[in-house]
């Protein structure tokens, strides 16, 4: 009374899409194809998930969908290096951990990008950097897998770390990565 009904068969939503899309790019065996649909979901958002609904429930899935495109983002970021496109990964991961720079993953793919396109130097240097942040900020030292890559840089190894490509980790009965929800 007094209100409106929305018959949810007549349109869809794109967080809907985007759910859809990750969860079949996280299934796909090609890294190609599961690229272009992680590319696909993520060209889905225009600006900030409900930007301008007020309210607590609207800020808790503000902040839900927006770590959800962040795991989503990362997961491209991955494909791509393991596709070989590290100068699409280098042009990119600044921009994103310009927003999210206490996010470890994106340190991980940044350093490996550097290294596998002959940076190497310049890859140390960044983990001096991440390094001295996690310990100003939040007063620990990163994690076991930044460490590792760091380690195989030092040893001029990095091709034998290989970011976890979307899909894969869940076919073997684990999660890509500890914070990664289902979408659905």
């Amino acid at each position: 009374s007094g209100g409106y009904l929305l018959d949810p068969t007549r349109f869809t939503l794109d967080a809907g899409d985007f759910t859809r899309l990750v969860e079949t790019a996280r299934r796909e065996r090609n890294a190609s194809a599961a690229a272009k649909l992680l590319e696909e979901a993520l060209d889905l958002w225009t600006g900030t998930a409900l930007a301008g609904v007020p309210g607590e429930a609207a800020e808790a899935e503000r902040s839900r969908l927006e770590r959800l495109r962040l795991i989503a983002t990362q997961e491209l970021l991955r494909l791509r290096l393991d596709l070989g496109r590290h100068a699409e990964v280098l042009a990119e991961v600044p921009l994103v951990l310009e927003l999210n720079r206490l996010e470890e993953p994106l340190y991980e793919i940044y350093l490996l990008a550097l290294c596998r396109d002959g940076r190497r130097a310049e890859a140390l240097a960044v983990y001096r950097a991440v390094h001295d942040l996690l310990g100003q900020e939040l007063g620990v030292a990163p994690g076991p897998r930044l460490r590792e890559i760091h380690g195989r840089i030092l040893r001029a190894e990095p091709e034998r770390v290989t970011p976890l490509r979307p899909g894969s980790a869940e076919r073997e009965g684990k999660r890509l990565d500890p914070r990664i929800e289902k979408l659905d």
